[in-house]
């Protein structure tokens, strides 16, 4: 099951948020992975018998409409721009399909590895993922050509804080209160990438982008049954 989760958790994801990362706005990654939730919901309740309330599945539904929402300029543009459109639309797609990958592995840590520790399955699943992306860095690698001091630092950073501690986190959330909310941290993540992806990276801040932010965190908020009168009193 290791094996599983290295491959659905950080494998599979991390290279299509890399190729994804390329061509879309951080922003937009952010919200697509603000999908995490919804999907994981959506799985427990086929395949582990994980019932969904009413309230829960019209939040599933609404989220889909504000991810459409997010993608409609690659979806919908002109006659003249359909292979613009389509290049756009791939790389959202790699998003979303890195978030499915993250949402199986939550269920699988949640049904599969329950006894065994958080910082276990983090190193197993990273050394697994390790392996089976070797092959692909060696041959991606940019042989001959120089790589900056700050592009090592933003690599190990990403590594430690963001893969190896994370996980750790993660995994600890997912074994004690379920997949579906202990990934609805990644409610928070399209609010600062946003913000930041605008502040720091000069990211335009166009009306889709901004309405199916909105509508896809709406979605989200109904498929957990968020009450917003409990999180005040946190």
């Amino acid at each position: 099951m290791l094996t599983l989760v290295g491959l659905f958790s950080a494998a599979i994801p991390f290279i299509l948020f890399a190729f994804s990362a390329r061509s879309v706005n951080a922003g937009v990654l952010a919200v697509l992975n603000a999908s995490v939730p919804m999907m994981s919901g959506f799985i427990a309740s086929t395949f582990f018998k994980d019932r969904l309330s009413r309230t829960q599945l019209l939040g599933l539904v609404i989220g889909v409409i504000g991810v459409i929402i997010l993608m409609s300029e690659n979806l919908f543009g002109g006659s003249g721009q359909g292979a613009e459109s389509s290049s756009g639309l791939l790389p959202m797609g790699y998003a979303l399909l890195a978030c499915v990958g993250y949402a199986v592995g939550a269920n699988i840590t949640r049904n599969y590895l329950y006894s065994v520790s958080p910082v276990a399955i983090t190193a197993g699943s990273l050394i697994i993922a390790s392996v089976i992306m070797l092959p692909i860095a060696v041959y991606e690698f940019p042989y001959g050509k120089s790589i900056s001091l700050t592009a090592w630092v933003s690599v190990i950073c990403i590594g430690v804080f963001s893969t190896a501690i994370a996980l750790i986190f993660m995994n600890q959330l997912i074994k004690s209160i379920g997949p579906m909310r202990a990934t609805s941290i990644t409610l928070v993540i399209p609010i600062f990438a946003i913000i930041l992806g605008y502040l720091l990276l000069g990211e335009a801040l166009d009306t889709p982008a901004i309405i199916g932010s909105m509508v896809i965190l709406f979605g989200t908020y109904l498929s957990l049954e968020l009450s917003i009168k409990k999180m005040l009193k946190l």
